[in-house]
Order: structure tokens, then sequence, then C-alpha cells
């Protein structure tokens, strides 16, 4: 039984209990999403119908900080945009960016954002190519493990990765 089944409940609360019951809820060009589909019982459907215009809202706020240094969106989540390893200063620059692209595109909720946000945490790297484009590397993380991590948290949304990446090429100058 879902915490939806009780008649009150806020936006945050649907999100904390999809994502307690292992749903993947995200935002992708303006549109809610929420996987499994299937899984959603009728009452959790009410509530989300209900609540879908401040479910988008929630989960599409832009977050991050302006040129000037000026924050925008919510602290608590710009801060979760910040590059965790600003000690590898190589890439510093484009893990923050990506970061707030992904935030952006995914929200700070969506498991892929916290995949990158760990990944980056450990090490992992990025490069750019001489076509401009980006790639993720081992960076200062083992290779074996980085092998080992990236088969289960980055290939099955290589899509997304991809458009990700492609975002950061347009939006980083050399």
């Amino acid at each position: 039984m879902s915490l939806l089944s009780s008649l009150a409940v806020s936006p945050t609360d649907i999100l904390d209990d999809l994502r307690r019951r292992q749903f993947s809820v995200t935002v992708q060009g303006g549109q809610l999403l929420i996987r499994p589909a299937g899984r959603l019982q009728p009452d959790d459907r009410e509530h989300i119908a209900a609540n879908r215009d401040e479910l988008v809202s929630l989960l599409a706020e832009p977050v991050g900080y302006e040129a000037d240094g000026v924050c925008r969106g919510d602290i608590s989540k710009s801060a979760r945009t910040t590059d965790p390893r600003p000690d590898i200063v190589s890439d510093s620059a484009a893990w923050q960016q990506l970061l707030v692209i992904a935030a952006e595109e995914l929200g700070v909720f969506d498991e892929l954002f916290g995949v990158l946000l760990g990944l980056r945490a450990c090490g992992v790297g990025l490069q750019r190519a001489q076509d401009g484009s980006w790639r993720i590397t081992a960076g200062e993380m083992d290779a074996d493990e980085y092998a080992v991590d990236r088969e289960p948290w980055l290939m099955p949304r290589k899509r997304e990765v991809a458009h990700l990446l492609r975002r950061l090429a347009s939006e980083v100058s050399e």
C-alpha cells in the first residue's frame, strides 16, 4: 500500500513515495515520465494527475549558478550541481557545467544525475576530443573499476548520456 492512498498529499510526498517504491520519475521535454508506468496503482495515477503541473515544475526547476556567481533556483539543489572534485582542475569547469545541464534536463533526483555525481566524486573525468565532442573517461578512477561501474550505470542510459555530452559540447567553448 502506498502513502498516496491517504487523501492529503503534496507533490513532494508523491515523489518521495514513488522513489521509495523504486519508480524513476523524470521530466523530459516538459513531459512527466514515470517508469515503470505499468506498476502504478489507480490512486497513484489519480494523485499524479491532480499534481502533474506541480510535479513537472518541481522536477524541471533550473538550478545552478549564473556566470556572475549569483545562485538561481533552490540553494540546496544548486549545491548538488557543484563539482564534488574541484581538486581535479583539468576538467572541473566542464563537470560543473555537465552537472548543471543534467540537473536541468533530468532533475537532481533522477538516477542518472546521481550516477554522474557519484562517478565524478570517485574521480571520473571528462575529455574533450579534437572535434569538440566530450567523453566520460576513467580519469583518476582505476580503469578496471570504471569499466565495471560503467556497464550497469551508464550504458543502460547511453542515449541520455550522449545527449548531455552533446549539449555540453554546444555550451562550453575551448
